[in-house]
């Protein structure tokens, strides 16, 4: 999946941040540098490792838009 500014919003903890588990799940190096969000928008990760990155982040809302998300992709897919 190609990740977008909406995506990496979704992997904020309640308060805000980002937990160091949810940014090297989706391949982000330690400690992030300074722009690491805007470098991410638009690159490939895969989608298990974004679904872990949720998982990490904590946050139920985000879990609950991610399935929303996944739903609403699933929808596109040309069933046979």
């Amino acid at each position: 999946m190609i990740l977008t500014y909406e995506d990496t919003t979704m992997l904020e903890t309640p308060k805000g941040g980002f937990k160091t588990a949810s940014l090297i799940a989706i391949g982000v190096e330690m400690p992030p540098k300074k722009g690491w969000r805007d470098r991410l928008v638009g690159t490939e990760v895969k989608e298990a490792d974004f679904l872990r990155a949720i998982e990490y982040s904590e946050s139920p809302l985000k879990k609950k838009a991610l399935a929303q998300k996944i739903r609403d992709d699933l929808g596109q897919i040309p069933l046979f």
